[in-house]
């Protein structure tokens, strides 16, 4: 099961990068907790539940960044139920007139 649910993992994030989101949300569990805290103190951090969270928060990254993309770096098992994924978020605003282009790249772990 460990690998099934790492190839799981990675294969949610590849259309989460394509902005997928109704397919993502479909391969979530219905109770899944997604807990994004990536310590900039942005209104967007927090504790998402189920699937409609993970869309909610999904939009709000995308209104935010007009390019909003995730590399995956690894993804580990941890149980039976929860996998940890290690990467890059790679997103930016595309630039817009006097307020230039805003970038994020940041480092993360989503378990």
């Amino acid at each position: 099961m460990s690998q099934e649910n790492v190839e799981l993992s990675l294969r949610t994030w590849e259309l989460w990068n394509q902005g997928a989101d109704d397919e993502v949300a479909r391969r979530l569990a219905p109770d899944v907790e997604w807990h994004h805290q990536i310590g900039l103190g942005t209104p967007a951090e927090g504790f998402y539940r189920g699937r409609d969270g993970v869309l909610e928060l999904s939009s709000a990254i995308r209104d935010s960044f007009g390019v909003a993309r995730v590399e995956i770096e690894d993804v580990r098992d941890l149980s039976a139920t929860e996998v940890l994924t290690l990467g890059t978020n790679a997103s930016r605003r595309p630039r817009q007139r006097r307020r230039g282009n805003h970038s994020l790249r940041r480092r993360y772990g989503n378990p």
